[in-house]
């Protein structure tokens, strides 16, 4: 479970972007540099990230703030069932073809459910492609 919920707060976050320009023409022409996801950080933030089906990446999973006594800070391993490819508000399937976040909306689904009750709390994330 927690290996889906960490992708799923990952892709949402990243694919939450507005915008409804077109992608740069650097983008669309294959230009950008193309980096693959748990390559390490980079010195520009000008550059297509990569994640690819099956290969396992680290995602971090952090719980924190005001409310909380202690801190949950959780990495683990996740895959993908397809390759994404993310800049900015842009997402691709192909690294060719991109779509911004309506169109992207319309293929992805992301949910965040918190629940709270007697016996503990849950934090489900659910990621689906429609």
């Amino acid at each position: 479970m927690f290996k889906n919920a960490m992708l799923s707060a990952l892709l949402f976050t990243v694919l939450s972007g507005c915008g409804t320009m077109s992608p740069p023409a650097t983008l669309v022409n294959g230009q950008m540099k193309v980096v693959e996801i748990g390559s390490g950080a980079q010195e520009t933030q000008e550059y297509v990230l990569h994640i690819p089906a099956g290969v396992p990446f680290p995602l971090r999973l952090y719980v924190h703030g005001s409310l909380m006594k202690e801190e949950l800070d959780l990495t683990k391993k996740v895959r993908i069932n397809r390759d994404i490819y993310l800049y900015r508000q842009w997402t691709s399937f192909d690294g060719i073809n991109w779509m911004g976040p309506k169109e992207t909306e319309k293929l992805l689904n992301f949910t965040v459910k918190v629940d709270l009750k007697g016996d503990g709390g849950t934090v489900d994330i659910f990621a689906h492609e429609k």
